[in-house]
């Protein structure tokens, strides 16, 4: 925003020469010192677009809510939120009542992009035949529930499997809950 809204840049300039600490650990005085005291009283030629990938993996999603709905209606933001479906996600979007129009994308929306990803990667892994590949593709698909990135990290560790065995191991370990993937993942740092 600051790149292309002059105001919105000198009002962040100011907040700095003003030795404003913003609070990092406080997302509700991050919210307030810099949005809502600053940001929000600039003014817009065009709408501005913000893009909240994967809500429900934040660690405090549900303050979100009424941060968003305290922006004026009169405000040019569009925002788009991404997030899994759960009942937490889902009543807060009601709570912001007609400012929101969800829209869900199903497995089957995603299911022949996802096939495309696995189908560019799948001649680099260990496989000896079609019919092999075929297998894979379809176990892959089966156990990603329509998350690509879970299959974008699940092929990324298949790329260090030296033999179908290999693979076959992979597969097992690797749980389909995302949450139990991020676990094992730190795991194993």
């Amino acid at each position: 925003m600051a790149l292309s809204n002059l105001e919105v840049r000198k009002r962040l300039l100011l907040l700095e020469e003003n030795d404003m600490t913003l609070g990092k650990n406080d997302e509700k005085a991050l919210w307030r010192k810099l949005f809502v005291a600053s940001v929000f009283h600039a003014k817009y030629l065009q709408p501005q677009y913000w893009v909240i990938d994967a809500l429900d993996e934040c660690d405090k999603f549900q303050s979100v809510f009424p941060m968003i709905s305290s922006i004026q209606s009169n405000a040019p933001f569009r925002i788009f939120i991404t997030s899994r479906k759960l009942p937490e996600i889902e009543r807060g979007f009601v709570q912001l009542g007609q400012k929101v129009t969800p829209l869900e994308v199903l497995k089957s929306d995603t299911i022949e992009d996802i096939k495309l990803f696995i189908a560019a990667r799948i001649n680099d892994l260990p496989v000896d035949s079609d019919e092999d590949r075929t297998k894979l593709t379809d176990r892959i698909l089966k156990k990603s529930e329509g998350s690509f990135l879970w299959v974008r990290l699940v092929m990324q560790e298949l790329q260090h499997a030296w033999s179908e065995e290999g693979i076959e191991d992979i597969l097992n370990e690797i749980p389909a809950d995302m949450n139990m993937f991020y676990a094992r993942t730190l795991e194993s740092m």
